[in-house]
C-alpha cells in the first residue's frame, strides 16, 4: 500500500472486472473501478429493486435471469430477460398461463395463483 491509502479498502483485478471493498464501521461495502458504490453488506444484505431485464440477484454467467423487486411486496423472477413468475401476499403468479408440472401434472393459474 502507498502513502495515503486508506488501509481499509481492499482493491480487486481480475482481468476485466475491477473494484474494492470498503470497510466502514460494521458496515462492508462494494465499490466498481470508478468508486461508485455497487452494495453494501452490513446487518441486512440490500440490492436495488431491479427489474426483469437486469434482475438484483442474477448469474455471472447469465445476468438476465433471476430475482428482483416487481413491486411494493412483491418479490419477482426472471429468466431471460422476461418476468417469469410473481410472488405476491403467499400467492405465486405465472406471467405466462398454466406453466407449472411435475409428476401429477398440477397447474398454477396466473390470475388466481391456484
Amino acid at each position: 500500500m502507498g502513502e495515503g491509502d486508506d488501509p481499509s479498502e481492499l482493491i480487486f483485478t481480475n482481468g476485466s472486472v475491477q473494484g474494492s471493498l470498503y470497510i466502514s464501521g460494521s458496515n462492508l461495502y462494494l465499490k466498481d473501478s470508478s468508486g461508485g458504490a455497487l452494495g453494501n453488506l452490513g446487518a441486512d444484505i440490500r440490492w436495488g429493486n431491479g427489474d426483469a431485464a437486469t434482475p438484483s440477484y442474477s448469474f455471472s454467467s447469465d445476468s438476465d435471469t433471476g430475482m428482483y423487486r416487481g413491486a411494493s411486496d412483491q418479490l419477482s423472477f426472471a429468466v431471460g430477460g422476461s418476468a417469469a413468475m410473481h410472488i405476491i401476499g403467499g400467492y405465486i403468479y405465472p406471467t405466462s398461463g398454466y406453466t407449472w408440472s411435475s409428476a401429477n401434472t398440477e397447474y398454477i393459474n396466473r390470475e388466481t395463483g391456484f
